[in-house]
């Protein structure tokens, strides 16, 4: 949904024919673990922007974030998790950070004055960028009056969730096999009713924002 929503920004702007877009699916460790040649072949230099969607800490580590921005790239780290670290790595700045939840806008900005008053580098610039809604996606089926709630993702990081089933008289079916378009057609092809459960049960935590995207665009 992130990625989605980035190019329907780009594709909207005024000059968009004069930007050439580079977008890199990364599917394995293999990928990640070449990370850094992977940037190097592209060759960027001051003016072009870096964009990285997501917080797979064994991508993110490999990286040339510090070589890059040392030549001026653009480097912008989209933060797509309910609680997740302001900088993509540790002591290496990024020139923005592009936020999906003002509370965690809000963190990273504390973060920020603490640093500055520890006299470090200069805080990036924060921006609020939510995913948007998904044009021409398959729509849920709603032939049901009363499915069985579902929750859509791993419960092992919600140490609620067992509570919680109680209360739906253990009937939440649990759903983490879904990682791909198809995949996500099929599933909603049976009628349900969604749960959301903060990660970490974690009282006014930001919600699971891509996820939803994906729900409320399908209907």
């Amino acid at each position: 949904p992130f990625y989605a929503t980035l190019v329907a920004g780009f594709s909207a702007y005024h000059n968009a024919e004069l930007l050439v877009v580079d977008q890199r699916s990364l599917n394995s460790s293999d990928q990640l673990a070449e990370m850094s040649a992977t940037v190097e072949q592209l060759g960027l230099q001051n003016g072009d922007m870096f964009i990285w969607i997501g917080n797979v800490y064994a991508g993110l580590e490999q990286v040339p974030w510090a070589a890059m921005y040392d030549k001026g790239v653009h480097t912008v780290y989209v933060q797509t998790e309910p609680v997740g670290d302001c900088l993509p790595v540790k002591d290496v700045m990024v020139r923005e950070i592009w936020d999906y939840s003002f509370k965690n806008i809000e963190k990273c900005r504390n973060e920020g004055r603490e640093a500055e008053v520890k006299g470090q580098d200069t805080w990036p610039t924060l921006r609020f960028v939510p995913s948007g809604f998904l044009q021409g996606w398959k729509q849920a089926n709603h032939s049901r009056s009363w499915p069985p709630p579902t929750f859509f993702g791993s419960a092992n990081s919600r140490p609620c969730f067992n509570a919680v089933q109680a209360t739906f008289g253990n009937q939440i079916q649990v759903n983490n096999d879904v990682w791909n378009q198809l995949q996500f057609d099929t599933f909603i092809d049976s009628p349900t009713i969604f749960i959301d459960i903060p990660k970490f049960c974690e009282s006014g935590s930001p919600i699971a924002i891509s996820r939803l995207t994906l729900l409320l665009s399908a209907g």
